[in-house]
């Protein structure tokens, strides 16, 4: 991956929050929602380490390798939500 592509990753991903199966969202709307189901979190948090696995032995996040994943695989448009110019940078 490029630099700048890894610096983005790096800057949105130390500002988001992460919800796991202890933090998941309250809120109505997010909080009822299926995909924040116990087991739906489950399978998600095992993908999440096998992320960080791969990104630890190279010296990535587990976003940047998920968005590196989806980049190279041609049927795949990744769209990184960055909301301020600079994220896109």
């Amino acid at each position: 991956m490029h630099n700048h592509i890894d610096d983005g990753a790096r800057r949105a991903s130390e500002k988001r929050t992460c919800h796991t199966p202890e933090n998941k969202p309250k809120d109505q709307g997010r909080g009822e929602d299926t995909i924040f189901s116990d087991k739906n979190m489950s399978q998600v948090m095992e993908l999440v380490s096998k992320l960080k696995e791969i990104g630890d032995v190279r010296g990535k996040s587990p976003g940047q390798v998920a968005l590196n994943w989806l980049m190279t695989h041609a049927q795949t448009i990744p769209i990184p939500g960055a909301k301020r110019p600079q994220q896109a940078e």
